[in-house]
């Protein structure tokens, strides 16, 4: 295990359809001359804790991307693994990729949050030390009410008992390998978050404070949020 301990799974198999921006995936969308996928590539090439890279990546943007990892001399990639049937599928695929390197950790990002900061990687790794599974976390800022048929209010909800998940999520490999495995196909179909397997199979998910500046792309009012920040 000594050679790869920490490996980051980049998911970007995702086909952006909330963005509305034509056809191009929103990770390979190009700002200031780079795609936005490339943004938490570098991070993650250069953080001192990550051993290596896997990119979930279709096989039609492969030569696009590998362009791209000569460019920025993305030495620590490894390979590519197949988009599945959802994200946890993607996800999955990425795992088996590596069963024979048996890594000791993965954290898992989204190729459309490209400010990822070393900061929360870092302390993602290290509160993974004493946990099997760690999640990055903001506090819910409105006041939220629960409705079973979104007809009419059922109960009230304690906003300080709420919060947004963010990524990167981090896991010891072996235990949530072994989680994923252990569901049903319906089960991962149903699956949104990366971090829901392991409170699914009873790992118990640590929480650390989020970085509000660690958004995700999803819509065009985002990627004018991030071009903006990239122009400053």
């Amino acid at each position: 295990k000594g050679l790869f301990m920490n490996i980051a799974i980049i998911l970007a198999g995702g086909v952006g359809s909330r963005m509305k921006m034509g056809s191009l995936p929103k990770q390979f969308i190009m700002i200031n001359d780079k795609p936005i996928i490339s943004h938490c590539l570098v991070t993650f090439n250069n953080n001192e804790n990550i051993d290596g890279i896997v990119i979930v990546c279709s096989p039609e943007y492969r030569d696009f991307l590998s362009d791209w990892i000569g460019k920025l001399n993305i030495d620590k990639f490894m390979n590519f693994a197949d988009p599945g049937e959802n994200r946890q599928y993607s996800i999955i695929n990425a795992l088996d990729t590596l069963e024979e390197r048996n890594p000791e950790n993965v954290v898992i990002h989204d190729s459309a949050r490209p400010l990822v900061s070393h900061e929360l990687i870092n302390k993602c790794l290290s509160t993974l030390e004493n946990n099997k599974a760690v999640m990055p976390v903001l506090p819910a800022e409105d006041t939220f009410y629960y409705s079973e048929h979104g007809t009419h209010v059922d109960s009230l909800l304690k906003r300080s008992t709420l919060f947004r998940g963010q990524a990167p999520e981090a896991f010891n490999y072996e235990s949530y390998l072994k989680a994923n495995r252990s569901l049903t196909h319906e089960e991962l179909l149903a699956i949104n978050g990366s971090s829901e397997v392991a409170v699914k199979c009873g790992i118990d998910v640590a929480l650390i404070d989020g970085d509000k500046r660690n958004f995700k792309i999803t819509t065009a009012d985002d990627l004018d949020l991030f071009k903006t920040l990239c122009d400053k």
